[in-house]
């Protein structure tokens, strides 16, 4: 289970791996304040929620806190692939 302890230290470790692997923002290129994001969301696909194919890094500011962030516009839970298609399509072409 995602929620337990062993399930947060795994998906810890998921996210390190996936930061480790893509090395800066997808968006903007920056190396700073980098956060793993699931292309499909772990609460509706937990069997993909550790899988390092199921992760992209975004930084804080593109993935959380700016008003047109991802979490900001889609929310944490429904969302998929073809949203998350869209939401990096637009911000590419900024």
């Amino acid at each position: 289970y995602i929620g337990s302890s062993n399930g947060k230290r795994k998906l810890s470790n998921w996210s390190k791996e996936v930061r480790k692997r893509d090395k800066k923002c997808i968006i903007c290129g920056s190396k700073h304040r980098l956060e793993a994001h699931h292309i499909k969301p772990k609460n509706q696909y937990p069997r993909l929620a550790f899988s390092l194919e199921n992760g992209i890094t975004i930084c804080a500011k593109h993935h959380r806190l700016n008003q047109d962030s991802f979490h900001k516009v889609y929310g944490y839970r429904n969302y998929g692939k073809k949203e998350l298609s869209k939401w990096i399509k637009l911000h590419l072409t900024k």
